[in-house]
C-alpha cells in the first residue's frame, strides 16, 4: 500500500473498535473482522441496533473514505471498490459513527472540505444557476424517472398511514393531505412552486375544482405537464403551466404550495424565496411548505461544504434548515407558522419503495443508456436517503404557513394537518 494507504487503513483501525449502535463486519485482504455488537435490546432513543457489511474490493476506498470523507466514499462505491450486502444497514451505521472519522481529523481531510466550501459557493443558484442544476438532475429524462416513480410521478414523501399501503395510495394520501389542509375549493386559485410532473395540479384541479397555477424550471417536466393537462380535457382549462422561475413570477393567489422544491432554493436564497411568496400570496392565504430538513446542529457544518449528493445527484441542491426557516420568514414575511409536522419517517418507506421498482426495471435503465456506474450511483442515493430518514438526521416537514390579514374579512382558520 501507499503511504497514504496506510495510515488510512491505521486510522480506520483504530476507530473501528469504538462502533456504537451496531456491528461491522469488515472483508478485506481476505480476511473477514467484526466489530462493535449487536443485542436485541432497543437503543435509549428507541432505534434498533444494526448488523452490518463492508466488502473491500478495492483497498484505495478506505484511503478514500478517510480523506475524503461521503464524497470519497460515495465515488469509491460508484467505482466498484467496495459493496455491501445491505446498502441501507451499512449507511446507518456509518451515520451512527459519523463522528469516528470526524473527530480524526485530518489535514487532508480539512483542506479538501474547505475547496468544497468554495465550490458550493461559487456554485450559486441564481436564476441562471438554478435552471442549470434543475437539467442536471430532472432532465435525466422522463421515462427514467418513470421507471420507478408511481403513476402520478410524484417525487417526494408519500403519506403511509398504515405502513401497508402501495406507493400509489401513499402518494395519493400526501396530495389529498395537502388540499384538505389548504382547505381547497373551487373559489381559489392556486399557485404550486415546483411542478414536479404535474401530480398536484391535475389532482387539486380534479378532485377540489380550484385553480392551478403550477411553474417549472425543468424542460422536461414543463413538457410533460403540457401534455398532462391537455389530456384532462375541460379540467385543463383550469390549469396554467408555466416554465418560470419563482422569483420570476406575478400576480396574486389565495393558496400556495411547493412540495419539495425548497430544497433547489439554499440558504443563501431563502429571503429571496419568502419574499416572492409574501408577495405572491394574498392577506390571510395559506400555503403549504413541505421540505427536507437537517437537523439544525448539524446545519452549519453542512452548510459550509457540498456532500455526496449534491455532488453526484442534487447540483446545487441543500436541505433546509427549520431554524433558519422561521429566521427567514420573521425577516421578510407577514407570514406564520400555523402547524408543523415532520413526515421523515414515511420518506422512508417511499424511498424503500422506489428502490425496490428501481432494481426491478435495471434492464430497462440500462437500455435507456445508463451505465453501471450511474446504476451504482443512483443505488447508493436511494440507500443513503433511506437510512437518513430511519436514522432522523434528516427530516421531511410539511409547515402550514398563514399570511397576517389586514382586512375586513373573517379569517377562516386553517385546518391542522
Amino acid at each position: 500500500m501507499s503511504l497514504l494507504d496506510s495510515i488510512a487503513a491505521r486510522a480506520l483501525e483504530a476507530a473501528l473498535p469504538h462502533l456504537c449502535g451496531g456491528a461491522l463486519t469488515l472483508e478485506m485482504h481476505g480476511r473477514a473482522q467484526r466489530y462493535g455488537t449487536v443485542n436485541t435490546a432497543p437503543l435509549p432513543d428507541g432505534r434498533v441496533p444494526v448488523d452490518a457489511a463492508l466488502v473491500v474490493h478495492d483497498p484505495r476506498c478506505v484511503r478514500r473514505l478517510f480523506f475524503g470523507s461521503d464524497i470519497g466514499l460515495g465515488e469509491a462505491y460508484m467505482d466498484g471498490d467496495w459493496s455491501s450486502p445491505d446498502l441501507v444497514a451499512l449507511t446507518r451505521l456509518l451515520i451512527r459513527n459519523a463522528a469516528l472519522v470526524e473527530e480524526r481529523g485530518s489535514v487532508i481531510r480539512g483542506a479538501m472540505r474547505r475547496i468544497g466550501g468554495l465550490a458550493r459557493r461559487l456554485r450559486d443558484n441564481t436564476i441562471r444557476g438554478s435552471r442549470q442544476h434543475i437539467h442536471e438532475h430532472y432532465d435525466l429524462g422522463n421515462p427514467f424517472f418513470a421507471l420507478f416513480l408511481d403513476t402520478h410521478l410524484m417525487y417526494s414523501c408519500g403519506y403511509h398511514a398504515t405502513g401497508t399501503e402501495s406507493l400509489e395510495e401513499a402518494q395519493e394520501a400526501k396530495l389529498d393531505k395537502i388540499c384538505r389542509a389548504l382547505q381547497l375549493g373551487p373559489d381559489d386559485h392556486v399557485l404550486e412552486i415546483g411542478s414536479g410532473w404535474g401530480g398536484f395540479a391535475a389532482w387539486a384541479a380534479t378532485r377540489y375544482g380550484c385553480r392551478v397555477t403550477t411553474t417549472t424550471i425543468s424542460e422536461e417536466q414543463y413538457r410533460h405537464t403540457l401534455q398532462r393537462v391537455a389530456a384532462l380535457g375541460d379540467v385543463g382549462h383550469r390549469i396554467e403551466v408555466l416554465l418560470t422561475d419563482y422569483r420570476e413570477l406575478g400576480g396574486h393567489f389565495d393558496k400556495l404550495v411547493s412540495i419539495e422544491m425548497f430544497e433547489a432554493v439554499g440558504l443563501n436564497h431563502y429571503d429571496d424565496y419568502f419574499r416572492a411568496v409574501d408577495r405572491l400570496l394574498r392577506p390571510g392565504g395559506l400555503m403549504l411548505l413541505q421540505t427536507i430538513t437537517v437537523d439544525d446542529q448539524w446545519f452549519p457544518r453542512y452548510h459550509g461544504a457540498p456532500d455526496w449528493i449534491e455532488k453526484y445527484i442534487f447540483p446545487g441542491g441543500e436541505l433546509a434548515s427549520i431554524g433558519e426557516v422561521l429566521q427567514s420568514l420573521a425577516r421578510v414575511t407577514s407570514l406564520s407558522v400555523h402547524h408543523a409536522e415532520n413526515i421523515g419517517m414515511h420518506y422512508a418507506l417511499t424511498l424503500r419503495a422506489w428502490r425496490q421498482r428501481f432494481h426491478a426495471r435495471l434492464a430497462e435503465v440500462r437500455a435507456q443508456g445508463f451505465s453501471d456506474r450511474f446504476i451504482r450511483m443512483w443505488d447508493l442515493y436511494l440507500a443513503w436517503c433511506e437510512a437518513a430518514f430511519l436514522e432522523r438526521h434528516t427530516g421531511d416537514y410539511q409547515l402550514l404557513l398563514a399570511k397576517n390579514y389586514g382586512g375586513s374579512r373573517r379569517f377562516n382558520e386553517p385546518a391542522r394537518l
